[in-house]
């Protein structure tokens, strides 16, 4: 006899929830994302992460499995999955997805990363579970601008606790930057960092735009290292003498998420004495010292700067043999080092033989030969401290007599006809510059004519000889030089008047009437026929030629 029996196997909780092949669970959140309010469909997708479910063999409420999360920052989410019924899946939500998700926003600046344990229940009696590790990353979105921190001077570093986004006021060591920095030293290094990750927090250091033409001819910044260098030589008495600008810190996101930090820096430079004095030299359009009827000595003045060369050089005219109180020049000095204050000495060369005099310190420095105004004046260049000298046309004191003598007989055309002066002004610090007056002397009719020949000249005629028609016989010519210039040395020539006539044959004669002078020549002409027999002095006819010059006296 044969009999079905139908064995039901009863399930008993025999097996715990596992994930099968895993060993570890990972997901990735982007920072930032908000929590919602509900949990439709959509959102959970969006917002959320998809989780492995854990698999348990058993049946029914055996293998029914719910989760639960520890760990540090497992408050920070929560488990979804719908249909929820006291935390358990229903029967026919077992195949349902688990997801994962923030319930408050993540900040990878906080929690880049949470370590977290994902634990599975079955309903079984007793009840069975297992867990595996669950690691939660939380990616970088582009949240956080560069930001600044301090310079500290003497130190290498920075703190990055010391954080200043809106400026940086940069004073390098010793206060200041000595404007001697050698083109390419390092001025400082700026530094800014990013608290993003990877490309969001690769930093591109430039000069703001409405700042480069200040700062980009004087320094270069290195963009990746923010290293600022000195580009060309600096100069603190040609300014400028104070960088303020802005940097800007650029990380490295695309746009339109790209994030900017600026900071303000202030670099102040330091004068080293380094520039020689400024000479400027007047030369007076009358030399009169005492403002006398003077003769206007120097009507034409030609400055002469020698390009590119050591010297600079003007030229000046004045009559020779001069009044020893006559003012060749006058000589303004100042210095921009020291703001101005720089203390000058000058002096004229070795061997120049004229005076340099201090004006009076009752001028206070503040005389008005240079006529400048408040625009041009050496006081607006940047210099407070200005000495002022005239050169006088006059030798040094001669220390052992006390006494100056006048260079009237130095300063003669006909000798010498320029003199080269040279002022010599050097500061404190051995800055040294010089200025040099090329002296052109102007031509006074100090010199009469003279007769070459020692003044006596023998000439020789036929006698009876006629004139023919106009012709008068040329007898010979005189000759005298002058050793002034133009119309001081141009020499007219004139027969002087004789007391007693010559007397020829009948007639009683004066050289006017036998001779002729060519004024502009010296050329002697007979004007008559000449008899040896009748002349005097055994035929020999003496007369005295006059040359005069047309210099005024």
């Amino acid at each position: 006899m044969r009999m079905q029996i139908m064995l039901r196997i009863v399930d008993i909780n025999d097996n715990s929830p596992k994930w099968p092949g895993k060993r570890i669970l990972t997901v990735r959140f982007v920072e930032s994302f908000q929590s919602g309010t509900s949990f439709g469909k959509q959102e959970m997708t969006t917002q959320s992460q998809l989780l492995d479910r854990a698999v348990d063999p058993d049946a029914g409420p055996n293998g029914t499995v719910s989760y639960s999360l520890k760990g540090n920052g497992a408050d920070m989410f929560r488990l979804e999955y719908p249909d929820l019924d006291n935390g358990r899946y229903d029967q026919q939500d077992i195949n349902s997805p688990l997801r994962l998700k923030p319930v408050v926003p993540l900040d990878r600046e906080m929690f880049e990363y949470y370590n977290l344990t994902l634990y599975a229940f079955d309903a079984g009696n007793p009840q069975r579970s297992s867990s595996i590790p669950l690691d939660v990353y939380v990616t970088d979105f582009n949240d956080h601008a560069p930001v600044f921190h301090s310079y500290n001077s003497g130190h290498s570093g920075y703190s990055r606790d010391n954080k200043q986004g809106d400026s940086v006021r940069i004073i390098p060591e010793r206060t200041h930057l000595m404007e001697t920095a050698r083109i390419g030293s390092e001025v400082l290094q700026l530094n800014a960092t990013d608290e993003d990750s990877g490309e969001n927090a690769r930093i591109t250091y430039s000069i703001f735009p409405g700042d480069a033409a200040l700062v980009q001819p004087y320094f270069d910044l290195d963009p990746s290292s923010g290293i600022l260098r000195v580009r060309q030589r600096l100069d603190y008495d040609l300014g400028p003498r104070k960088f303020k600008f802005k940097v800007l810190a650029v990380d490295g996101a695309p746009e339109p998420i790209r994030l900017t930090g600026t900071t303000s820096v202030e670099i102040e430079l330091t004068d080293y004495n380094d520039e020689p004095p400024n000479i400027e030299i007047l030369i007076p359009q009358n030399g009169n010292l005492n403002g006398g009827n003077t003769a206007n000595i120097n009507g034409g003045i030609t400055p002469i700067l020698s390009a590119g060369g050591k010297y600079q050089e003007q030229v000046a005219f004045i009559e020779e043999s001069p009044s020893p109180d006559i003012v060749i020049a006058y000589v303004q000095v100042s210095d921009m080092d020291e703001n101005g204050e720089d203390q000058v000495e000058c002096h004229l060369g070795p061997r120049d033989n004229f005076t340099l005099q201090a004006d009076s310190p009752s001028s206070g420095g503040k005389s008005d030969h240079f006529g400048f105004d408040s625009g041009a004046s050496l006081s607006d260049r940047l210099s407070k401290r200005i000495s002022e000298y005239r050169i006088l046309a006059k030798v040094p004191s001669d220390h052992s007599s006390g006494s100056s003598s006048s260079l009237q007989n130095r300063l003669d055309r006909e000798t010498t006809p320029t003199q080269l002066l040279t002022i010599i002004c050097k500061d404190r610090n051995g800055n040294q510059a010089e200025r040099r007056i090329r002296l052109h002397l102007l031509d006074i009719n100090d010199n009469p004519p003279k007769f070459i020949n020692d003044s006596y000249f023998n000439f020789s005629i036929a006698e009876n000889r006629e004139p023919v028609g106009n012709q008068q016989v040329w007898l010979g010519r005189v000759q005298a030089f002058d050793p002034d210039l133009g119309e001081n040395a141009r020499i007219t020539y004139h027969l002087a008047p004789e007391q007693n006539g010559y007397h020829d044959g009948q007639f009683a004669s004066s050289a006017q009437q036998l001779f002729r002078v060519q004024p502009d020549t010296g050329d002697i002409y007979a004007q008559v026929s000449l008899d040896r027999e009748n002349a005097p002095d055994n035929g020999v006819y003496s007369m005295n030629i006059l040359a005069v010059d047309h210099g005024k006296p």
